[in-house]
Order: structure tokens, then sequence, then C-alpha cells
């Protein structure tokens, strides 16, 4: 289960290809993995007879809410649409559900501490190689080396109504001057800079809180701090930059208590990190990257109007799409219009909602909505309470200590993603992290000895009724 785990998460790297397509989905390394995994924790659960527990807690009641809020959003469709409009959305509801199946198991499967603290591992030691070549790519971009650019093969890239060809699919990457915004393999900036959030997170925390690094070597954990935070800033992202924004609030906030020396020192070698960057790029590039980051941010709050956007700024597309979003769930307020359905509206011509929480209220209605912010709310509630309260988690082992620590700011990228920057709600970059969360949760509700809802499939494991079945046919057999 652990190394399954790990690939799984090694796999994410690789959802720009796919291995094979059905219809317009391209199956990738990742959705092959997921199958083997539920098929193993099957064998694990009916075979072996491992109990699963689910705790008993708001988190995990809100998670069931929302499951049951898109099978109600499915009513829409059912009564009041076409055949097209019921085929989208169980193609989406079973999309949905794979995912979230992932979810469920992280939940309830007793795993290990070694499976997150692997896992966090395998990126952090992949960050490096990861953004090297986001720093190779701005150079090759510019002189037009090998590898500038990426081709991607899956299918699902494609947005609605293109043709189902993936040759002249390409990374996106506005120019500014000679500068090209980092994108490494995957297929935009902002995807990188959100990983890189991840590695920022994974090595300054656990320093912060005083726990031990994921890695022992310093040396090598600096390295890849010094990469990861000049490599978030050659993304040139607003995800990336609103991100590092809530997580050093969120330190000030609720860990200035216990090392405000080395959380200045880490805010004052972020800031030197950036200028070096900056002035890097300047020099080779001709432009400041600190000058667009203050002309697209001023440009997004400027109220007057008098402030021109940035080029290829999107914010007031995105504005656009939000109202779109609202006339949506308009139509159908209380359950929504059905999961995956947002292009079929009548009312609007956007394809999907450029933001998770509105895509839950576009699709999932008030009901969806209401169990969505739930279950991020008692999340965050739980997590930060680990942070706020030592004590609580005083008594679990070292690793648990460092995993609980970190749980919270987990989350809050998540709450960047999904409520403030992208859509991700038919996708394992939120459902894969909220099971990682889940399970690290779990863990301390275990050792707590807190109420759980203990599931067997069979009172004696299958392997020993077959093995006992198998001994006495045995035993006739011989006595004949």
């Amino acid at each position: 289960m652990q190394f399954l785990i790990v690939l799984i998460f090694i796999a994410f790297f690789g959802k720009s290809y796919q291995v094979f397509s059905i219809g317009t989905y391209g199956v990738t390394s990742l959705d092959i993995l997921s199958l083997i995994l539920f098929i193993v924790t099957a064998k694990k659960v009916i075979w072996d007879g491992v109990a699963l527990k689910i705790p008993k807690n708001h988190s995990v009641f809100f998670f069931l809410c929302f499951i049951i809020a898109v099978l109600l959003s499915g009513l829409t469709p059912l009564f009041w649409a076409g055949e097209g409009h019921i085929v989208q959305y169980f193609k989406s509801a079973a999309h949905l559900y794979f995912l979230c199946l992932f979810t469920f198991i992280c939940l309830c499967y007793p795993l290990k501490p070694d499976v997150w603290k692997n896992v966090i591992r395998t990126w952090i030691v992949l960050s490096i190689i990861i953004n090297l070549f986001a720093i190779y790519q701005i150079f090759a971009r510019a002189m037009d080396l090998p590898l500038a650019w990426l081709n991607y093969s899956n299918i699902s890239l494609l947005g609605r109504g293109e043709l189902a060809n993936t040759e002249d699919v390409v990374q996106l990457s506005l120019k500014y001057s000679n500068f090209y915004r980092a994108t490494s393999f995957f297929t935009e900036p902002s995807t990188l800079a959100i990983y890189n959030l991840y590695i920022f997170t994974f090595l300054l925390i656990p320093f912060l809180q005083k726990e031990k690094p994921f890695i022992k070597s310093k040396a090598f954990n600096i390295f890849c701090f010094v990469l990861s935070v000049g490599t978030l800033f050659l993304t040139f992202s607003i995800s990336g930059f609103v991100g590092i924004v809530l997580i050093v609030g969120s330190i000030l906030l609720f860990e200035k208590r216990k090392r405000i020396g080395p959380i200045l020192i880490a805010c004052f070698s972020t800031i030197i990190l950036i200028l070096v960057f900056d002035g890097f790029v300047n020099y080779y590039a001709g432009i400041s990257v600190v000058g667009l980051f203050e002309k697209r941010i001023s440009g997004i709050i400027s109220i007057t109007g008098k402030k021109k956007y940035i080029e290829g700024e999107s914010f007031s597309g995105r504005i656009r799409n939000v109202n779109e979003s609202i006339s949506i769930w308009e139509e159908n307020p209380i359950i929504g219009n059905g999961l995956g359905l947002t292009y079929k509206s009548k009312k609007s011509d956007i394809s999907y909602s450029d933001f998770t929480v509105f895509a839950v209220l576009a699709e999932l209605g008030a009901v969806g909505l209401a169990a969505f912010c739930a279950l991020f709310a008692s999340l965050v509630i739980i997590t930060v309470n680990f942070i706020r309260f030592p004590m609580l988690i005083r008594d679990e082992d070292a690793d648990k200590q460092r995993l609980l620590g970190l749980v919270y700011y987990i989350l809050v990228i998540q709450i960047v993603i999904n409520f403030l920057v992208g859509n991700q709600l038919i996708s394992d970059g939120l459902w894969y992290p909220l099971g990682m969360a889940f399970s690290i949760i779990a863990m301390y509700f275990k050792k707590k000895g807190d109420g759980f809802i203990i599931i067997r499939f069979r009172s004696v494991p299958l392997k020993a009724s077959v093995k006992h079945r198998i001994g006495n046919y045995l035993n006739v057999e011989s006595q004949r």
C-alpha cells in the first residue's frame, strides 16, 4: 500500500500524458495506479479481513454530505433535461466518485505515518529535477534550445468542442521582453507555482515548529528551499503570490509565539532570494519580475479603472465567469444543474466555472455549496488547533507530530486553489491531497480513542474461511 501511494503521488507529474483514451477522456498512469490501489484495498478488506474505521467527526460527516449532494444534483438532468445532459452527468459523477474513493480509503484504512513521510520526501527530492528544468526552460525558450516547449498527449487537455488532436497542445507561458514564465513539466506556470507552495511548506514548517526535517541533510534542504522560492517567483503566478501571502500570514498568526527569530530569518531569506532571482532575470532578460508583479497586482486591485491590466491578465474574464456561474446557479438554486453540466446551460456560454467554489454552486446548488464549505471549515478548525494548542499532540510520536503540525498548511494551499484561483472540482489535485489530510487527522483520532464506525465485510476473513474449508475437505478425502 505504501509503495503504491508513493507511486500515485509521483504519477501526478505525468498527468499530461495518456496511456490510452476512452472517448474524450485520456487514461493516465495516475488513473491506472489508483485503480490498482482500489483493487489491493478490496483484497486487504475482503480477503485479509482488514477493518475500515470511519472517524465520527464533523469533517467526515460533511464529506459524506457532499457525496450525497452530487447524487441530488443528478435529479435535475434526470427529470428536467434530455439524454445528453443525463449521460454527461453520469460521466462526471463516475469520475468524481473514482477520485473520492481515494479520499475515502485514506480516511478509513489504517495507514501509517511512514506513507505520507515518504510521499513528502519523494516530492522534495523530485523538486530539484523539476525546478532545475524550469530554470533551464527560461533560457531554452529565449535561445531556442531543445526541450524549450513540451508537447502533451492527454486528450483531456483539449477544451470542449475542440478536435481530438493533441499534436499542437504545448505548454502555456506568456513572454515579457525576453522572459518566459517558468513551467517545467507542467502545462502552465500556475501549476508549477502550486507544486512549489507544497515544497516551500514541507521544508519551512517543520523548521519553524522545531520538528525534524523530512530529509536530514541541512545543505540539501537549503538548496531545495532556494530552488523552490526562486522557481515560485519565476512562475510569475498570482496563485503562487496569494499562496505565499496566506501561508506566511498563517505562520505569523499561529507560529509567532514559538520561534519569532527563525520566522524573521525565514521571511528575510525569502525576500533576499526573490531580489537575487529578480536581479538575475533583469540582467539577462532586461525586465524585472518584481516590477511585473507590481503592475499586475496594482492593475487587479485598482478600482478607478485608470490602470490597465498587464498583458495576458485573466482577472476581468474571471469576474465575468463568476457572474455567469451565478446566473447558471439561479436556474436551480437548491440542488444545482447537475455535476459537469455548466456548459449545457441555456443562460450562459461558458464551458466551466473558473473557481471550484462557483462550480459547486452552479452544478450542486446551495446544498452542495453548504457541504463543500462546511467540509473545509471543519478540517481547518481541527487542524489549526494542532498548532494553537500543541499539548493536543504532545503524546504523539515524532513523525505524527510533524505531520499533524503540517496538515493545516496543506489545507491553506487547497483553499487558495479551490476558493481563490482555480477549479479542481473533478480533479485529483483536490481529492488526493484531501485524502492525505483526512488520513493524518484520522491517525490523531485513533490515538485519542474517539468513536469510530467499524466496517468489516466478514466476521471471519475470507482467507481464513477458505483455508478452513480446504483443510476440512482434504481431511475428509484423506479418511476415505
